[in-house]
């Protein structure tokens, strides 16, 4: 990626510029993307600004640590593999790339309190993704499907109706009536549908789902490393004030082996070409 530079931006003001655009942005995209724990970071959701040359990431969809669960789960914490490294120069990661992040990450732990009452909202206003279940989507499929016969019928009734009207009503004007009946009851069994699993068991799902984000997103902002990490640290004491708990430095620092760890690369879904 280094030749990008080197292509894009031939006076050398302009090539330092964007390198230290790029350096910056790369530091803050992957603290932050850890924080929120953005995955699916494969090339093609990784974007070069080609006027500033800083990186931009698009396709956000996968956000607070479900890459973890997909059937290969993601095993590091944000995408620093070797050609995003090449493009830091012939320094790497300690240059320039450590240091940002460090100052990325106390600022973070900062506004840590800002950041959490942000995401409070997931609390009382939950996504609607997360507001049906898988078991509770198969439920209301079921109740569709239900619901779509008794319209048959229902449209049946009505037609054998109608045609006791005599030729006086168009069969356009007929259908209209049959559809706009038909509409409204869909609207209102829906309404029913919604609302009945609103006052069973969705709810308490849903808050203690986000509970488990809200601690996760604390967790991260504590420096308190779990999982994965936690087997990365190797039992340095260095920088921790207390048990897996780190200082900006400690914490940096191991993420930084996590996502450049080969072992953990290797077990890396192949379309998100860890190889790279």
């Amino acid at each position: 990626m280094a030749y990008f530079y080197l292509e894009q931006f031939p006076n050398a003001r302009a090539w330092c510029l964007a390198r230290s655009a790029y350096t910056r942005s790369l530091a803050v995209s992957s603290l932050v993307g850890y924080l929120v724990g953005l995955g699916d970071r494969h090339p093609q959701n990784i974007l070069l600004h080609q006027s500033s040359g800083e990186l931009v990431h698009i396709d956000l969809g996968v956000a607070f640590d479900q890459g973890r669960l997909l059937p290969t789960p993601e095993m590091v914490p944000f995408r620093l593999t070797r050609d995003l490294v090449h493009a830091l120069g012939p320094l790497g990661l300690q240059a320039g790339f450590v240091p940002t992040a460090e100052v990325v990450l106390a600022g973070l732990r900062t506004g840590s309190d800002v950041i959490l009452t942000l995401l409070q909202v997931l609390l009382h206003d939950p996504l609607y993704s997360w507001s049906l279940s898988p078991a509770q989507l198969c439920a209301l499929e079921v109740r569709r499907a239900e619901l779509q016969v008794a319209k048959s019928a229902c449209g049946t009734v009505l037609l054998d109706q109608t045609n006791l009207l005599g030729d006086s009503i168009l069969d356009k004007d007929r259908m209209n009536v049959t559809k706009t009946i038909l509409g409204s009851t869909t609207s209102v069994l829906d309404t029913m549908i919604v609302g009945r699993m609103d006052r069973g068991q969705t709810r308490e799902p849903v808050n203690q789902l986000a509970e488990r984000v809200l601690i996760g997103v604390r967790s991260k902002l504590e420096g308190r490393v779990t999982g994965s990490l936690a087997s990365s640290s190797d039992g340095n004491p260095a920088g921790c004030g207390g048990l897996d708990q780190l200082d900006v430095a400690g914490h940096v620092g191991l993420l930084v082996r996590a996502a450049t760890d080969p072992a953990n690369l290797s077990r890396m879904y192949f379309g998100w070409q860890a190889y790279l």
